[in-house]
């Protein structure tokens, strides 16, 4: 894939947000400063992944989008995890995936959200 983790965390939460997020949102929800946020959409905007429209409710801001690029790859995204998740079910028994499914949730518990 041509992004990087960091980029894809990027559009993963935008895509959540297809009404637009103001850029001090987008920082916020990423943990990161206003000029960091800002460089790394002016970056995937660049590549088409992202686009900026005017905010309706402040004249001076802009609201940051998905593009159809970006919802294209939610689609490439979940057609993976179907396919893993298809490869997984047939590699082990119904005792197993249970088992598998439970240790999966248990550590995801103890990952930081962003």
């Amino acid at each position: 894939m041509e992004l990087t983790s960091t980029e894809y965390d990027y559009l993963d939460v935008v895509a959540w947000h297809p009404e637009g997020l103001r850029l001090t949102d987008l920082a916020e929800r990423m943990g990161v400063s206003k000029a960091s946020a800002s460089a790394m959409a002016s970056k995937l905007e660049a590549r088409g992944y992202l686009e900026r429209t005017p905010d309706p409710e402040d004249k001076r801001a802009s609201l940051i989008r998905p593009t159809p690029r970006t919802t294209a790859l939610e689609g490439e995204e979940n057609a993976i995890h179907a396919r893993a998740a298809a490869t997984l079910a047939a590699a082990l028994s119904d005792e197993e995936l249970a088992r598998f499914e439970e240790l999966f949730e248990k550590a995801c518990q103890g990952l930081p959200s962003a």
